[in-house]
This record gives structure tokens, C-alpha cells and sequence, in this order.
């Protein structure tokens, strides 16, 4: 697994690549309901900031 940025239809994201592929993380948390974690997804800087904060 690997983070990388991703092109998407809203412009540039996180995402992680596996071997099933590319996930864009936005679209993952709005399915999830939690379309607060789009501003991190969407800006590396701010999820690089935010680092153990965002997974507890």
C-alpha cells in the first residue's frame, strides 16, 4: 500500500495504491459518511499535518 496524488474530477486528492488498484480516499469517506475528511484528502499538506490525529 502506498499514498500518492490523484488527478480526480475536482481536481488533485490522496489516494492509495494496492495491488486491486487506485482508491481516491474523498470518495471513500463520503461513502464511509465522513465527508469531514475531504479537506485532508484533498490538500497533502493538511494530511501530512494532521498525521495520527486522523486515524484515532
Amino acid at each position: 500500500m502506498k499514498l500518492m496524488r490523484v488527478l480526480g474530477p475536482l481536481g488533485p486528492r490522496i489516494g492509495v495504491l494496492t495491488h486491486a488498484g487506485v482508491h481516491d480516499l474523498s470518495d471513500i469517506s463520503v461513502e464511509a459518511g465522513m465527508a469531514w475528511l475531504l479537506p485532508a484528502f484533498s490538500d497533502l499538506r493538511l494530511f501530512l499535518a494532521a498525521g495520527a490525529g486522523l486515524r484515532e
